[in-house]
């Protein structure tokens, strides 16, 4: 989550690493309890549907900490900063932003077969400090009868400034 919300693969054939990017930040959110149904209606209304990079994103931050709290529209960073001081609504968005996350990611991974997940973008590292490992797992894993599959699958933090200098240097080394 950044700007926006990128989904991409990155899959092994033939003996080469072939990037599979998608549209995967648009496809729609399931709310799974009654607060996101509430919240998710809001978005709704506004957008006129939820996907995830409406809800998963900066700008969606923002979003979901309005449609649950009503008022003016904080930017992320506010949102971000107001939850560092122990704000109870901030605190409220950013764990709920970070499960809606967990499930998302989660589905990326089962969609892809995937045996990591890595996140990047500038959110996320602004909200690490209120990442609680086993409930993000448990989200993440929440997967019924591939819930095996899914502890076997890493999720991890990408935090270099040129993750993406690196991968092309790597792909133009691979042609």
């Amino acid at each position: 989550p950044g700007t926006g919300l990128g989904v991409a693969a990155l899959l092994r054939a033939g003996g080469e690493w072939l990037p599979v990017p998608s549209e995967g930040g648009h496809v729609e959110l399931a709310a799974v309890n009654d607060r996101e149904a509430a919240a998710f209606a809001q978005i709704r209304r506004a957008h006129g549907r939820v996907s995830a990079e409406h809800v998963l994103s900066g700008p969606g931050l923002a979003r979901l900490h309005h449609a649950l709290h009503g008022g003016a529209e904080l930017p992320a960073a506010q949102v971000s900063e107001r939850a560092a001081q122990q704000d109870p609504s901030a605190l409220e968005t950013v764990r709920i932003f970070l499960s809606i996350l967990a499930r998302f990611s989660g589905d990326v991974a089962l969609t892809f077969g995937a045996g990591a997940v890595y996140f990047c973008g500038g959110v996320l590292p602004k909200l690490i400090d209120f990442v609680d490992p086993e409930v993000f797992r448990s989200g993440f894993e929440a997967k019924g009868p591939h819930a095996e599959m899914m502890r076997e699958t890493a999720t991890l933090l990408v935090t270099s400034s040129v993750a993406g200098l690196i991968g092309c240097a790597a792909l133009a080394r691979q042609a």
